[in-house]
């Protein structure tokens, strides 16, 4: 599995578990493990807002010392850590 974002590509060792589904007139994609969620009036939309999502999160987490995580935070970033096997930069 790969989720693109803007600048960066994600290559996962395992296929993520996620909720896909339609809420009013938005699609909505949730990893309910990892805490993050993509909508958008189109599936593509959803796509995109849920991969600037993983970005953020793999980025941030990734800047930051254990330390200054909390139990839960530590937890995602160990999770998150674990299924990325390759980030590869540019424009995409």
């Amino acid at each position: 599995m790969i989720i693109v974002s803007d600048q960066v590509r994600y290559f996962l060792k395992y296929p993520l578990r996620c909720f896909f589904g339609k809420e009013d007139n938005y699609y909505v994609i949730q990893s309910e493990m990892l805490g993050i969620i993509g909508t958008g009036l189109t599936e593509d939309d959803a796509e995109n807002s849920f991969a600037v999502e993983f970005d953020y999160m793999y980025q941030r987490l990734n800047s930051l010392k254990a330390t200054s995580l909390t139990n839960h935070n530590l937890l995602i970033k160990k999770i998150i850590t674990q299924i990325v096997e390759k980030v590869e930069q540019g424009a995409y």
